[in-house]
C-alpha cells in the first residue's frame, strides 16, 4: 500500500518465498510442554479504499520505524507536552446504536482504517489491552486472550464484529485472494459518542498512531509477539495471562495516568491556581490566624 498517495498496492515481502506473502514465525502446532511456533499470517493487506481516510482521522507518518521510544517515554513525553490526544467522533444528531465496549472499541479503529483486515484488527485490540493494563493496571476491554494459530485471539471478538453489523455500524466483506480467506470489516460512516475514560482516549491514540499503519510482519514480530503474555505463551489455545503486564508502565513512570491526563484538562479549562495565586491565599490565612 502507497500510504502517500493512498493507493493500492500489492507488495511482495522481500524475505519470503515467491508464493505469497506471509508474515509471522514459520511453522506448525507443538504440543503440550512445548513452544509453540505460530503461523505466518497474511500480510498482503490491501483496501480499494486506500488510506486517504485515515490521514483525516489521524495524522500519520506513514513510516513510524523513523523514531523509537519506550512506550513509558512516549507516553510520559505526549501527556506532559499535551502531544497526545484521540480523536473525538461523536455527533449530537446521531450518537449510534447501543452496543457493547468490546464492540465501540473495533469500531474505534475501524473507522480509521478502510477495510481494515480482520488480523490488524485483533492485533491493534490487544495492543491497547496490554497497554492499558501496563498504565492503568487494567484492560479496555473484557476480551479473554488465548495463543492462537495467528497470535493472541478471543473468539468474543466475532460476536463484537457482529454487534456492530446488526446495529448499521460497519459491514464484513470476506473475499479470497491467493487461496487466503480475508475478512474486511468497512466503517458505515454512521458515528457514534465514545466513552472512553481520558486514559483509555490516550492509549487507543497511542495505539493508533504507532500500530494503525505499521507493516505487518513488523507489528508481529518486533510488537505483539515481543509482548510478555505472548513470550511466555507454550501450548496451544491456551489462555494468555496478561496480568503479567499490569502496571508495568505505571511503575516506570511514576504517576497515575488517569489523574495526569485529568488534571491536564482541568487546567485546559481554567480551572487551577497559579502557584503566586496559591502563595498568596496561604500567606493571607497564616496572617489571618496570627491576627486573632
Amino acid at each position: 500500500m502507497d500510504a502517500t498517495r493512498g493507493q493500492p498496492e500489492k507488495r511482495q515481502d522481500p524475505d519470503l518465498p515467491a508464493r505469497g506473502p506471509r508474515c509471522g514465525l514459520l511453522g506448525r502446532g507443538a504440543g503440550r510442554g512445548q513452544r509453540l511456533q505460530l503461523a505466518r499470517e497474511p500480510c498482503q493487506e490491501t483496501t480499494q479504499d486506500g488510506l486517504q481516510a485515515i490521514g483525516a482521522a489521524l495524522a500519520l507518518d506513514g513510516d513510524n520505524r523513523g523514531w523509537r521510544c519506550t512506550l513509558a517515554e512516549c507516553l510520559t513525553f505526549g501527556v506532559c507536552s499535551g502531544m497526545l490526544g484521540s480523536p473525538r467522533f461523536s455527533s449530537e444528531d446521531d450518537m449510534g446504536a447501543s452496543v457493547s465496549k468490546n464492540a465501540r472499541l473495533l469500531k474505534y479503529f475501524v473507522q480509521q482504517y478502510p477495510g481494515i483486515p480482520r488480523k490488524r484488527l485483533v492485533k491493534l485490540v490487544y495492543m491497547a489491552d496490554i497497554i492499558s493494563r501496563q498504565f492503568l493496571g487494567r484492560p479496555i476491554s473484557t476480551f479473554a486472550y488465548r495463543l492462537d494459530k495467528f497470535g493472541p485471539y478471543d473468539p468474543a471478538i466475532e460476536d463484537a464484529v457482529a454487534e456492530l453489523v446488526a446495529a448499521g455500524l460497519a459491514r464484513e466483506d470476506v473475499t479470497w485472494e491467493d487461496n487466503i480467506n480475508w475478512k474486511r470489516l468497512r466503517d458505515s460512516g454512521r458515528p457514534i459518542a465514545f466513552d472512553f475514560t481520558p486514559g483509555e482516549s490516550e492509549i487507543l491514540a497511542y495505539t493508533a498512531k504507532n500500530y494503525l499503519n505499521m507493516p505487518m510482519p513488523e507489528l508481529l514480530d518486533d510488537v505483539v509477539y515481543e509482548t510478555s503474555p505472548m513470550k511466555e505463551a507454550e501450548v496451544f489455545r491456551a489462555p494468555l495471562r496478561m496480568e503479567l503486564v499490569d502496571n508495568e508502565g505505571r511503575k516506570a513512570v511514576g504517576f497515575d495516568l488517569e489523574a495526569v491526563i485529568r488534571a491536564e484538562r482541568q487546567a485546559e479549562a481554567g480551572n487551577h491556581a497559579t502557584l503566586g495565586a496559591f502563595l498568596d491565599g496561604l500567606r493571607t490565612r497564616i496572617a489571618s490566624r496570627h491576627s486573632k
